[in-house]
């Protein structure tokens, strides 16, 4: 197990909802629908970084009500787990450039027509290019660790999910 302490910042956070009955899924209806679309556990992604003025842990996210700086909690209706990305040297400059991207984002809308997008993906096959004036969670990851130098291509070929930022920083400490 890993604790917050244990956290660098460019982290990247992976969110596991409890989708394990009807009514979970129910509950968790977009959670448990972000998890079938990328064939993984991961229904959340977001960065970790310090809010270095009041000495807490915050994470940059992408939720319904845009990109936010959002103090870091653990209470939660399933799983949360940590994976650092393989920055290549030098090592404070690339998750300096991430996480400073992601930062420059704050405000941005969410994407709600990308998630639109996805199951549409999921029912037809066809894929209709996202908005690029708003961002899901595991677009503002995939750009803030492509800013870092962590280029990441997404199965689709079009947007991120959970599951293709996973599958290039694999979340092997959970958070407790």
């Amino acid at each position: 197990m890993t604790t917050v302490d244990d956290l660098e910042p460019g982290d990247v956070l992976f969110w596991s909802a409890d989708t394990s009955t009807w009514r979970k899924r129910l509950k968790h209806f977009v959670s448990w629908r972000i998890q079938a679309h990328g064939r993984s556990p991961w229904n959340h992604v977001a960065l970790y970084d310090r809010d270095l003025w009041a000495d807490r842990p915050v994470i940059i996210e992408a939720t319904a009500h845009g990109v936010q700086l959002n103090p870091l909690s653990l209470d939660y209706d399933g799983e949360v787990w940590a994976g650092r990305p393989d920055w290549e040297p030098p090592l404070y400059d690339a998750w300096w450039r991430a996480v400073m991207w992601a930062r420059g984002r704050i405000g941005t809308p969410y994407g709600y027509a990308d998630i639109a997008a996805c199951l549409l993906w999921d029912v037809t096959g066809w894929y209709p290019l996202p908005a690029t004036h708003a961002l899901i969670c595991s677009e503002l990851v995939g750009l803030a660790l492509a800013e870092g130098g962590n280029v990441i291509v997404p199965e689709n070929g079009v947007v991120w999910t959970p599951a293709d930022i996973a599958r290039a920083v694999p979340p092997n400490r959970r958070l407790a």
